[in-house]
């Protein structure tokens, strides 16, 4: 597959340097790597996997591409010299010497060396130049206005093209916004840019428009392009067997086609689309047509000439509308006797308004990932229990998905039942509970009293209407000092809850972060992952947050395991550090009077207080502060009651700028290299001003001084990191 072959080859070198390039070899090419599991981020994953399909990016080999990295001048180099296709060019100018700071040994050399050389339009500007005094600054971190710059002269465009502006950048910027490179990237031109973001500025670029051309980028690479068809299925079967396939219509027919695409989103089934394929016909991306509008609803009634929604809304459907029910293509008329309540109906319109078609999904294609579960009493259900599009729990209505109405529907009000829910609250099943089937919904008392309490799930589930699910009623059993600690939710009657405390350590052995194992047991593919700070909530943290290689079972709080077994649900409690707020810290006292009462005489008592100082001040109420001094640096954060508990932090002065690695974002020192938080804190004390926040903060604290005093929480090997830099 030449396409592959492309970036593959022009891209194999990086590897030394970073993860955002592959490893794939060409004779290789059609064996990919699995899917990425750590972007959150929908549009960085769909980027990252098209680049993936393409060779330009392979990752870890784990899955894993660690999208908040940032990438250097060199390797976003590299990928530019890589997407056109000049790698062996590039390969030939590695004995030469342009910059003084890219010396014989950089692996980059080449192609920093060649993209200095290549010439844009007709103007003889180069690809890319140095920053001054013959150096190129290889290993500094890439600002979004030269990602944006380079990529848009890759299109062709060169200085002539570009109008003047308040910035050397400004022009080049505009250019860029036109051509749709910065689609879905809301970044400053001088900030950094990361993996991630780079992904989605890449595909932008695969699908601009060449300046003279006529054609896309991607075209030039020999991609097409379908054309405008309707998604029928994201799992279809082709005539050869090959499952996992995509199937669409259009002018031509039904077509099959077959892709090494992860799984697309089962809910693209029914838009309107523009798939692109590479030389061999194969899917490596979907485009939305933005021609048409969709609307997607859950059926609840259906007649000859309307449908009525789940949401109670009536909406006409003309008797001869174009149908399609999977892949059969027929009209509104002649199915609409057959639909049945919780179906997810697409409704395409032209841009006049007009309906153009409508699409039944197939439930039978959608699966669902279940993150918990919970066994309660099925008190009531909309419209029907027949039909069940949302079931009241608890007091709570929750939003029933397709896959669920049937199995829920053998259930009838005043059953107690386990609900299979999504990480977002949605009943993806229904079972009755047993050993197998019970209750793993863990939340934390935020209230509680003698006979009721309110519990706030750990994972952030919405009820029907999208509001934050919190569960409310009357317990058999005082709650009064369960307030702030994690249990487990279910109930045996309606309006009532029922607590298990959640034990010091809900883990039986140790977590292994690089090997995502438990005791030895491997985890879940997907892992939802949270932190208690200072006995706060749980707060959802990444694994590139924890930089111990182990956690020990004492500082989990709780484990929770999906339908397979498998650990999916963690609670870790102060691993991180990065709960707190750092800043200086000062006590404060202030006395309350306590007026005459009851025969009492007046009184007084004292309240305590500490404020953060760090760009703003803050107040946090303790229950005591004696021992702290003022201006101590320092991190505090808030338990589930508002009660503040503080840490202080360790000092190392006059550390030379140079001990800094701002590509790797840490700091060694006399030998011992500590992480640096991604939001640590840095301040001027000339000045009394503070920088900022993060890489930037850190970039302006070393340019303002040659020597800086680092503050650390715990050492590197306990997980620490430096959470404030102070120049001064």
């Amino acid at each position: 597959m030449k396409l592959k072959r492309i970036f593959a080859g022009a891209l194999a070198l990086c590897l030394c340097a970073s993860l955002w390039v592959g490893t794939v070899p060409a004779q290789a090419a059609g064996t990919l790597a699995p899917a990425f599991v750590d972007i959150p981020d929908s549009a960085q994953a769909e980027s990252a996997e098209l680049l993936r399909l393409l060779g330009v990016i392979s990752g870890d080999g784990a899955g894993h591409f660690s999208p908040n990295d940032q990438l250097t001048r060199a390797e976003f180099c590299a990928m530019a010299i890589g997407v056109r296709k000049e790698t062996a060019q590039a390969e030939a100018m590695m004995n030469y010497t342009f910059f003084k700071d890219v010396r014989g040994d950089h692996w980059a050399r080449g192609f920093i060396n060649y993209a200095s050389r290549i010439t844009v339009g007709d103007s003889g500007e180069r690809l890319v130049s140095g920053v001054g005094d013959a150096n190129f600054a290889p290993d500094r971190p890439i600002e979004f206005a030269e990602a944006v710059t380079m990529v848009v002269r890759l299109l062709g465009y060169s200085q002539k093209d570009i109008s003047t502006g308040a910035t050397w950048y400004s022009g080049y910027m505009a250019v860029g916004r036109a051509a749709g490179l910065l689609e879905g990237l809301d970044l400053a031109p001088e900030a950094y840019l990361t993996r991630g973001q780079a992904a989605v500025l890449f595909r932008n670029l695969l699908f601009a428009d060449m300046k003279d051309a006529g054609k896309s980028f991607f075209a030039t690479l020999g991609g097409t392009e379908s054309g405008e068809v309707v998604l029928l299925s994201t799992n279809a079967t082709a005539p050869d067997g090959t499952k996992g396939c995509l199937a669409v219509t259009g002018e031509s027919g039904t077509t099959t086609y077959k892709t090494d695409h992860a799984a697309f989103d089962p809910a693209l089934q029914g838009a309107k689309v523009n798939l692109m394929l590479d030389e061999d016909q194969k899917v490596v991306a979907v485009r939305t047509v933005d021609t048409v509008s969709r609307r997607v609803v859950t059926l609840s009634a259906h007649e000859a000439t309307y449908i009525t929604t789940a949401a109670g809304e009536r909406i006409t459907i003309p008797s001869t509308a174009t149908f399609y029910r999977g892949s059969e293509k027929t009209t509104y008329d002649k199915v609409y006797m057959d639909l049945k309540a919780g179906g997810q109906l697409s409704l395409v319109y032209d841009r006049t308004g007009k309906l153009e078609y409508a699409f039944l999904s197939a439930g039978s294609d959608t699966t669902y990932d279940i993150a918990t579960r919970l066994t309660a009493v099925y008190e009531d259900a909309s419209p029907s229990p027949r039909t069940p599009l949302t079931v009241r729990v608890l007091g709570t209505n929750l939003t029933v998905l397709e896959s669920a109405v049937e199995e829920l529907s053998a259930f009838k009000p005043g059953d107690r039942v386990t609900l299979l829910l999504t990480a977002d609250g949605k009943v993806a099943g229904a079972a009755k509970p047993d050993n197998n089937a019970r209750s793993t919904l863990v939340g934390i008392v935020t209230e509680g009293s003698a006979d009721s309490a309110n519990v706030k799930p750990i994972l952030g589930l919405k009820d029907s209407t999208g509001a934050d699910v919190t569960f409310s009623g009357s317990v058999s059993t005082s709650a009064e000092k369960l307030v702030g600690e994690l249990v487990i939710l279910s109930s045996s009657r309606a309006d009532t809850l029922a607590l298990t405390r959640v034990g010091e350590s809900g883990a039986k052995g140790t977590l292994n972060v690089q090997n995502r194992t438990l005791g030895g047991e491997a985890l879940a593919d997907r892992v939802y992952l949270y932190e208690r700070t200072a006995g706060g909530k749980p707060e959802p943290i990444d694994w590139n947050q924890i930089t111990v290689a182990t956690v020990p079972a004492s500082k989990i709080s709780y484990a929770g395991t999906d339908e397979s077994g498998k650990v999916n649900v963690l609670v870790l409690n102060d691993v991180t550090g990065d709960g707190y707020a750092y800043g200086y810290l000062s006590p404060r006292t202030k006395e309350v009077d306590v007026p005459a009462s009851g025969g009492l005489p007046e009184s007084s008592y004292n309240e305590y207080y500490i404020d953060l100082t760090c760009g703003g001040k803050t107040e946090f109420r303790v229950r005591s502060n004696t021992g702290l001094r003022s201006s101590t640096p320092g991190g505090i954060a808030k338990d589930v009651n508002g009660w503040g508990s503080y840490i202080t932090l360790t000092e190392i002065k006059r550390v030379p700028r140079s001990s800094f690695n701002t590509e790797t974002m840490t700091v060694t020192i006399s030998g011992v290299t500590y992480p640096i938080a991604e939001n640590v804190e840095c301040y001027n004390r000339t000045t009394g001003l503070w920088f900022g926040t993060g890489a930037e903060g850190l970039a302006a604290a070393r340019a303002y001084g040659e020597s800086l005093s680092v503050y650390y929480d715990k050492s590197p090997s306990e997980g620490g990191k430096i959470r404030m830099v102070v120049v001064g």
